[in-house]
């Protein structure tokens, strides 16, 4: 699932769109500033989230909360119910210590993920060129 969002973000902000995506599962070359940006965005807000959810926060409320709020997330705004959904899917940990393992975790994912991916992507632009 994360694979799959997560490619379909670069392919969306991507002026070769899905045509320069390989396979993210491992890395191929640097990674440029702008597209680790993008991936530590994606973490944050990843990492907010999962806090939200282990700490009892309705999902209800933080859609609410992200309707009203005006912030651009910029091309991945799309895919920020697809990050809430997937914490939400996870359950809710016991433990304080389990919930912080978890926090810490899941943002982790999306940034190797995002990482992977982008690398991929920057390298097969640079061979096309």
């Amino acid at each position: 699932m994360r694979k799959l969002f997560i490619s379909a973000l670069v392919c969306l902000i991507s002026p070769l769109g899905a045509n320069a995506y390989t396979e993210a599962n491992e890395f191929h070359g640097p990674v440029s500033t702008e597209g680790e940006a993008v991936c530590l965005d994606i973490a944050k807000y990843a990492s907010v989230i999962m806090h939200e959810r282990q700490y009892g926060t309705p999902k209800y409320a933080l859609e609410e909360q992200q309707a009203k709020e005006d912030y651009d997330w910029g091309p991945f705004s799309a895919f920020n119910p697809a990050i809430l959904n997937d914490a939400y899917d996870h359950p809710l940990e016991p433990t304080k210590d389990l919930k912080e393992k978890t926090i810490y975790e899941f943002p982790a994912e999306y940034y190797l993920i995002c990482m992977q991916t982008v690398s991929n992507f920057e390298t097969t632009r640079m061979n096309n060129q």
